[in-house]
């Protein structure tokens, strides 16, 4: 991958010191199709963020959320069942990760605190909008 740093790099001794790309490859260690690349481009590269992807259960997100607001001890492959109706062909796994911060939101926090304390660490623990006031 070209970074902006090699592409700073790279361009001055092509275009200032006229370097042959054989001789910047044997200089900077840069393979050369980086070097080809870097070239090419009047532009430093720019790398953001990519976009999320969408998951299987994001259609069934209000289901998920229905299902353990009705009876909040269900499993992971019962809710899975559940949302099995409406065309969910997803597997038991990422629906058991889906709920188990709705239903044990104040397990799982006081796991983490006590984890990082008994370690001597510091630790911030900021909860989502939705998590209920019992984990505060």
């Amino acid at each position: 991958m070209l970074g902006v740093e090699q592409w700073a790099e790279i361009r001055p001794l092509k275009l200032v010191y006229g370097l042959s790309q054989p001789e910047i490859h044997r200089r900077t260690g840069v393979h050369r199709d980086t070097i080809r690349r870097a070239l090419a481009s009047a532009e430093p590269p720019r790398y953001g963020s990519r976009p999320p992807r969408s998951s299987k259960l994001d259609r069934f997100v209000p289901e998920i959320e229905r299902v353990p607001a009705d009876e909040p001890r269900l499993s992971g492959v019962r809710v899975r069942e559940e949302i099995a109706h409406p065309g969910y062909e997803g597997g038991k796994t990422i629906v058991a990760a889906a709920i188990v911060p709705r239903n044990a939101p104040v397990l799982l926090a006081s796991l983490k605190v006590a984890m990082a304390l008994c370690t001597g660490n510091t630790l911030v623990l900021k909860a989502a909008e939705d998590t209920p006031l019992g984990v505060l």
